[in-house]
């Protein structure tokens, strides 16, 4: 548990939720994929470079983490615990919050349950933020830059969040239960070690 504090005050008490909660979620629901563009990387050789200013894909963008945004407020609302107050219970009785989600909703300004969906997230399973914090302290650097800023050129090939996190906890030596019990920071720890591992083997060939 970690604590919060709202714009206006309001002290809320942060927990986790088991990510076999939130991986269907999310894989039922993928982000939008921005058009590609092919540019010449190098003597002639040309790749599919992702658009990512392109304002259709960024207006569906938009779109689909507001709608995002809101679902997962019903998805995580267990792992928030609100204070024992009057004010929760006059919603109830007035029959404008049935569910603690609807409390949230009604509570709290959109920049706090911002805020509350990535701190549940980040105590839950592998996030961006994660991987970015284990990332700055692992202080891997090739050429002086962070591995995980070089990237392979883009391939054929594709895999899904699932695979690779399946792949880390197995790298690490966990079975998928055990990792999946660990803390949010502590999952993206390992695939961020994971992850720099790849990178690394792959670089060391490219040196070859």
């Amino acid at each position: 548990m970690v604590e919060y504090t709202t714009g206006d005050g309001l002290r809320l008490d942060i927990g986790r939720i088991d990510r076999t909660i939130l991986d269907p979620f999310f894989i039922a629901n993928p982000p939008p994929e921005p058009p590609t563009a092919k540019v010449e990387v190098f003597a002639g050789f040309t790749e599919d470079i992702p658009v990512t200013d392109n304002p259709e894909y960024l207006a569906a963008l938009f779109s689909y983490r507001v709608q995002m945004g809101y679902e997962l407020v019903d998805i995580i609302a267990d792992a928030v615990n609100l204070p024992d107050d009057g004010e929760a219970n006059a919603l109830q009785i007035a029959g404008l919050a049935e569910t603690k989600a609807d409390l949230l909703r009604f509570r709290l300004s959109e920049i706090d349950l911002e805020n509350i969906v990535e701190l549940v997230l980040y105590q839950s399973t592998v996030t961006e933020r994660g991987i970015q914090e284990a990332a700055e302290r692992l202080n891997v650097t090739w050429a002086g830059k962070p591995v995980l800023a070089l990237r392979p050129p883009s391939s054929a090939g594709r895999v899904g969040m699932l695979y690779e996190h399946r792949q880390a906890a197995r790298f690490g030596g966990y079975r998928w239960s055990e990792f999946c019990a660990l803390p949010g920071p502590e999952q993206s720890e390992e695939f961020a070690f994971y992850r720099i591992n790849a990178r690394l083997t792959w670089l060391q060939t490219q040196q070859r």
